[in-house]
Formats: C-alpha cells, sequence, structure tokens
C-alpha cells in the first residue's frame, strides 16, 4: 500500500480522534477513554490484534493528558 492509498483512512482516522496532537480538553480525553473502552470490549485483550497497536497510541496520549491535568505532587522537598 503506498503513502498516497494510507492518506483518506489515516484523515479519516484523524478526524474522528485527534491523533496527531495532544489532547486538547476534557471532552476529547473522554472521547479517547471511550474508543480504548469500546476497543477491549469488541476485540477481548487479544494484544495481537493490529487495533491495539492504535490502542498504544491513544493510550499514550491519554497517559500525557492525565500528567498535564494531574500531575504527581513534588516529594523531593525535606
Amino acid at each position: 500500500m503506498s503513502v498516497t492509498e494510507l492518506l483518506a483512512p489515516w484523515e479519516a482516522l484523524n478526524d474522528a480522534l485527534g491523533l496527531t496532537g495532544p489532547i486538547r480538553d476534557k471532552a476529547h480525553y473522554e472521547a479517547q477513554l471511550a474508543f480504548v473502552e469500546e476497543c477491549f470490549d469488541t476485540f477481548g485483550a487479544d494484544e495481537n490484534h493490529p487495533v491495539f497497536g492504535l490502542v498504544a497510541i491513544v493510550g499514550e496520549r491519554i497517559r500525557e493528558y492525565e500528567s498535564r491535568q494531574h500531575p504527581w505532587p513534588d516529594n523531593s522537598s525535606p
């Protein structure tokens, strides 16, 4: 499959999930969580299913958002 053939599916996927940047807000965050949940509900925990490569990408975006919104306290002070 050529890059040109991949552009239309990628644009549709990016429009649906907004993967080209960080999670923008709470609504985008909740949509990402819902996507991951639906993947597990639909495909189980079969890590060999191709969709779980995408789940890993979305999961990383979720972790980044959660780190920005709920950072761990700095316990380095005595």
